[in-house]
């Protein structure tokens, strides 16, 4: 089955060196041009 969202710009995860999972999004533009990002930081979940 294929979603219907139209795919976003831009986004990267990866887990840092610090053992954080990071992730960056861009989900859109302002009216002036410039990028709306979006950032996350978590640590692993507990097994």
């Amino acid at each position: 089955m294929m979603g219907t969202r139209k795919p976003n710009d831009r986004s990267t995860i990866y887990l840092g060196r610090d053992g954080l999972w990071y992730g960056y999004v861009t989900v859109g533009v302002k009216p002036d041009g410039s990028p709306i990002d979006g950032t996350a930081r978590r640590r692993p979940k507990q097994r």
